[in-house]
């Protein structure tokens, strides 16, 4: 399958004119030229959300009109990284879930943005076995799934898939407010990050941002100044309550003499050791407040006989509005501040001999921006076997072979339902041929000598022969002229069929002779003949006499002498010999 995916993004927009700033209203729209998004609908919240799936290793290239207006400013937002271009590529090469986000503006305009989701695919884990790998060669094999195939394999597939990870919002480590003047750093600080919303999404509306909460006690709350610090660094900080400019005279507040919660009143030092928590409260502060800010509350005068009345987020009372409606900075329409980043707070203690606790805090946005959980789940559409050589039937998920001796890979692939294809090798070694080497030892002169000596040599021993004699064996012997069949099987089970012939050769008996020459007609000529083939006993018939059958004759005159000789396989021999 290609590896590279080039998409090719085209940012459409509609301009419509502010009439107060004269700004372009810019409504990124993005879209493929090449392939067809995926929509999908989230179940929980509604919202319709673009996909495009992937595969490892695929890159995604982005491209921006170029009708936009020249001061047009283009942000691209990923993985954790933001950069100005009007193109974007990336090749991703692991899987999980990604938000590529665009923000466009012109300079001095509002922003702008859009996005879509990018799914890249896990890698399965592909699992192959077979109940035999060596197969006969030059025989058509079965390779399949089906027991009653030749070579029976199974294929275990493992899909993963991938699930975004819930956000925290919340910081739950009690810490200790130290006295400001007296003990440093003079401040209490912690952070919670968040990274769950997709990159470079803003905080374009003040209403995005439901409350934040602080669960603390303190003496002395015209002490305090109590700061929220937003992601961006070019973001006014977000004041929840008034800094008093270390006057610790609580603005109204009646000396400051009111608490938070409900504190130890006690100041011991700057060590939290000694400085044991009290019972804290939980106060809240939002851009839509159901009280005013501390300050300005009609409860100042109430403040000095009673604590500082908790906010009970059930009933939204006491919900505290933010001093100077501060909350405004987060969504500045010029550099709003993004979801994503550290929030800090920040609680500074401007006057000594008091103390206190912060037990925990934390963030709640609206619900309606709160990323959803996603996730995608691979899962395998097709698998098939790939064509490859001395294949002679590709039936899909079963194929026919017919390999030659050696070691032959065939291919099995799936794909899954992003499109991302993956194979694993099922390996089949194609033995080597039987080959018998026959040795065969003829008959002779009509007897029952003969052998045959297959001497078998390839295949997978042990061997089993059968023969149509119904005799059995690597080696027959003592067996008569004839044309014998046999059947080799080797130990997988492969055949080869084959036949030998055993001939009856007439061979001529030979001998080794010793003649003495007769003197003076003396009768003393002598014939000695000695047997070198052929098989004991001989049988002797000369010309000369019909009584001697030896394989000597003596007191020979000088003459020529025949010999008729006869063996006991039936071979016979004839020798005219001279005697001078």
């Amino acid at each position: 399958m290609n590896k590279y995916l080039l998409l090719f993004f085209t940012i459409l927009y509609s301009l419509t004119l502010n009439a107060q700033n004269d700004c372009q209203q810019i409504s990124p729209i993005i879209s493929s030229t090449l392939f067809s998004p995926t929509n999908e609908v989230d179940s929980i919240s509604g919202v319709t959300y673009t996909y495009y799936d992937l595969c490892q290793g695929q890159t995604l290239s982005l491209e921006t009109n170029s009708d936009f207006p020249e001061t047009t400013s283009f942000e691209w937002s990923f993985n954790n990284n933001s950069f100005e271009a009007e193109n974007f590529e990336h090749t991703f090469n692991e899987s999980g879930g990604y938000i590529i986000t665009v923000n466009v503006s012109e300079e001095g305009c509002p922003q702008y943005s859009n996005q879509i989701r990018v799914r890249v695919g896990t890698i399965p884990i592909i699992n192959v076995s077979s109940d035999l790998s060596l197969v006969c060669p030059g025989e058509v094999a079965s390779l399949s799934s089906n027991t009653s195939s030749d070579v029976n394999f199974s294929i275990d597939i493992e899909t993963d898939g991938w699930e975004s990870e819930p956000g925290e919002n919340i910081f739950s480590e009690p810490l200790f407010v130290p006295d400001g003047p007296n003990c440093p750093p003079g401040a209490y600080y912690s952070t919670i990050t968040f990274n769950s919303f997709p990159d470079g999404q803003l905080i374009t509306d003040v209403n995005f941002f439901e409350r934040v909460c602080i669960e603390m006690e303190h003496s002395y709350v015209g002490d305090l100044t109590i700061n929220l610090i937003g992601p961006d660094p070019q973001n006014t900080t977000v004041v929840l309550l008034e800094d008093q400019n270390i006057t610790g005279n609580g603005n109204g507040l009646n000396n400051g003499g009111a608490n938070l919660g409900e504190p130890v009143i006690n100041d011991s030092g700057c060590d939290s050791i000694n400085n044991p928590a009290g019972v804290g409260y939980i106060y809240c502060w939002s851009p839509n407040p159901s009280t005013t800010t501390f300050h300005d509350s009609n409860w100042a005068a109430d403040f000095a006989v009673g604590d500082v009345p908790a906010s009970v987020i059930e009933t939204n009372t006491n919900i505290y509005s933010a001093y100077n409606n501060s909350f405004e900075n987060i969504s500045n329409p010029i550099n709003p501040s993004t979801f994503n980043g550290d929030w800090t707070l920040e609680v500074i203690d401007d006057y000594g001999i008091d103390n206190g606790w912060v037990f925990q805090w934390w963030i709640d946005f609206a619900p309606e921006v709160i990323p959803a959980n996603w996730s995608f789940q691979n899962n395998i559409v097709e698998q098939y076997f790939l064509d490859e050589e001395n294949m002679i039937a590709n039936y899909g998920d079963s194929i026919l072979i017919n390999p030659e001796p050696g070691t032959h890979n065939y291919t099995y692939e799936v794909v899954d339902n992003f499109g991302c294809t993956f194979n694993e090798e099922i390996e089949i070694t194609a033995t080597s041929y039987i080959n018998p080497n026959p040795i065969v030892t003829q008959e002779e002169c009509g007897g029952t000598d003969g052998q045959i000596d297959l001497n078998i040599s390839g295949g997978t021993p042990d061997y089993t022969v059968t023969w149509d004699s119904e005799l059995t064996g690597e080696i027959i012997s003592d067996i008569s002229a004839g044309t014998y069949f046999y059947t080799i099987t080797d130990g997988l089970g492969c055949e080869i069929s084959g036949n030998e012939t055993i001939q009856n050769i007439e061979t001529g008996l030979t001998f080794d002779t010793e003649i003495f020459d007769d003197h003076c007609d003396q009768a003393i000529g002598e014939i000695i003949l000695t047997p070198t083939n052929g098989a004991y006993p001989y049988n002797y018939t000369w010309s000369h006499s019909d009584t001697n059958q030896d394989s000597t004759a003596n007191n020979l005159f000088e003459g020529t002498y025949e010999v008729f000789i006869l063996d006991n396989d039936g071979c016979e021999g004839n020798l005219s010999l001279n005697i001078d």
